[in-house]
């Protein structure tokens, strides 16, 4: 189609795919192109998702400087749109990001104001990125059964949804980092 917003769209969702595939710079050139066409465009709720989930893939991959700009930025934007899907993902990552630098009472601060905000979060995979990356940050904080509710939270939307690749990081990470506590219902887990 010859529509720079659906070609947009269609770049975001490239990009995503590419990142999911392992092609990192496959993947953000076309969510930058994505960003950019829809800032272009004046398009800001589009805009908002497009730098969250190019803050997300630049987070994966470690780029702690740019993603916590570009989340900023999404918050920003959160402010213009009244979204709160977005703004609730970023804060949950940028708290991530905020605690593993050090930063425990500006990283506290917007733990719980991603937390706060999730009530709120009615799209699927929104939700569910903001339970995973809120898990994460717990865990920095070391409140372990605070990580737990959030990680088996994130697992059962992933699975009533079918939203594999969060499913996946989900497992992931609660192999890696919450090993000791067993599977749920397991004689090892922690009560609630």
């Amino acid at each position: 189609m010859d529509s720079p917003a659906y070609g947009a769209w269609n770049r975001r969702a490239w990009g995503q795919a590419c990142m999911g595939l392992g092609d990192r710079e496959g993947g953000l050139a076309h969510l930058r192109d994505a960003a950019r066409i829809f800032e272009a465009l004046s398009w800001q709720a589009m805009l908002a998702g497009s730098l969250l989930r190019l803050g997300m893939a630049l987070h994966d991959a470690g780029e702690t400087t740019e993603t916590r700009a570009i989340l900023e930025r999404v918050l920003h934007l959160g402010q213009k749109t009244h979204e709160v899907y977005e703004s609730a993902c970023a804060l949950a990552v940028l708290a991530e990001l905020l605690l593993s630098a050090g930063e425990r009472e500006a990283g506290r601060q917007a733990l719980e104001e991603a937390a706060a905000l999730v009530p709120q979060v009615g799209l699927p995979w929104h939700r569910a990125q903001t339970l995973l990356h809120l898990a994460a940050g717990w865990l920095e904080l070391g409140e372990v059964a605070a990580a737990r509710n959030h990680i088996e939270a994130t697992l059962e939307l992933a699975e009533a949804e079918d939203l594999r690749a969060v499913r996946a990081a989900a497992l992931r990470f609660r192999e890696k980092n919450l090993p000791s506590l067993g599977a749920p219902g397991s004689s090892l887990a922690s009560p609630a």
